[in-house]
């Protein structure tokens, strides 16, 4: 399926609601995150008109330590379907803030790109990673919910 208007479509805040697996979730995530004393809790993503992309991940740490964000900065573009076959959004990391704010090397600069098989009040991106079954679903967030969400984790706002 071709989403229409698919660069206006994926515009905003949006927060993952499911994946299908750890491969397909690997390039949003700052890689940093070492069970049992941490876990992803939540990631967030926001896509700006500039080609823009900051993915957020929060972590939950065991203790009293309280959580911990970090959060990748990207470019990413629109690669428009050819006769047939689905929009694909495609992004690349060029660094992630640490839990402190400070900008490090992201875990990889490789290009990610992942099949744009619904846009709206969802994302739903295939095909990520091996296997190629691989799905990810965001759903989208106003700016004050995403502020909210954020808040009710204790971690800085954006």
């Amino acid at each position: 399926p071709v989403v229409a208007r698919p660069k206006k479509a994926v515009l905003g805040d949006w927060r993952l609601v499911f994946a299908s697996n750890e491969e397909a979730l690997a390039p949003f995530t700052s890689r940093c995150v070492l069970p049992p004393f941490g876990v992803v809790e939540d990631i967030f993503c926001r896509i700006d008109r500039g080609a823009d992309m900051r993915i957020i991940e929060v972590e939950r740490r065991v203790g009293p330590f309280g959580n911990a964000k970090r959060a990748l900065q990207a470019r990413y573009d629109i690669v428009a379907a050819g006769k047939g076959s689905a929009n694909r959004l495609a992004f690349q990391v060029r660094w992630m803030d640490d839990p402190s704010g400070r900008e490090t090397e992201p875990p990889s600069k490789e290009k990610v790109s992942a099949e744009l098989i619904a846009a709206g009040s969802l994302i739903v991106l295939r095909d990520i990673a091996s296997p190629a079954s691989s799905c990810l679903v965001f759903s989208r967030l106003s700016p004050k919910q995403l502020a909210r969400a954020l808040d009710d984790l204790g971690v800085k706002k954006e």
